[in-house]
């Protein structure tokens, strides 16, 4: 057998221990009522967190399904919204294009005009050292042709001259020249 340890008690030891035994059972020991009314208080306050914590369960149920709701309803706006980001993109891009096309037509047309511009006033200063250089004459002075003979001029042959105002001589069909007008 293993060894036992054993204490050695007094007389009056023993019977102390046996009286405070005894003196349990009849009193129904340390307070068993009011540890059974914490017992109960306990239950009860766990009872209201399960409950509170099923309440906040169902609000974030019917949370997920709002945001579901909400989420069907803004998914196809996020779609649109995208499409429309990709046409900006694409429009801006187009502009950029068009501007580019724009500033090179521009350069070449201001190009052209200057080099138009140029020979405007190469040809001016060719005139001008023409004209100086008598090869086109100045132009004659309005007034009677100079006289050359005393004569009166003769008719050509076959030469009518035209009808006096007032009096009107009718002409054959296919003498009449025929005019077209435009409107």
């Amino acid at each position: 057998m293993a060894e036992d340890e054993y204490e050695i008690l007094s007389r009056h030891e023993l019977q102390r221990l046996r009286d405070e035994v005894k003196s349990m059972k009849h009193e129904g020991g340390p307070d068993i009522r009011g540890l059974q009314r914490a017992i109960q208080e306990l239950n009860d306050k766990l009872n209201q967190m399960i409950e509170v914590f099923e309440e906040a369960t169902e609000d974030l149920r019917d949370e997920d399904k709002e945001s579901e709701l909400v989420d069907e309803k803004i998914d196809p706006l996020l779609e649109r919204i995208s499409g429309i980001e990709e046409q900006n993109k694409k429009i801006a891009e187009g502009l950029v294009t068009i501007n580019d096309i724009i500033e090179e037509k521009l350069a070449e047309i201001s190009e052209t005009a200057k080099s138009l511009q140029d020979m405007q006033e190469e040809l001016k200063e060719s005139m001008e050292e023409h004209r100086h250089e008598e090869r086109f004459p100045e132009p004659p002075t309005m007034g009677p042709p100079p006289l050359t003979s005393t004569r009166p001029p003769t008719k050509p042959a076959g030469f009518t001259p035209p009808p006096l105002p007032g009096t009107k001589k009718e002409e054959p069909e296919h003498h009449k020249k025929k005019r077209f007008h435009l409107f």
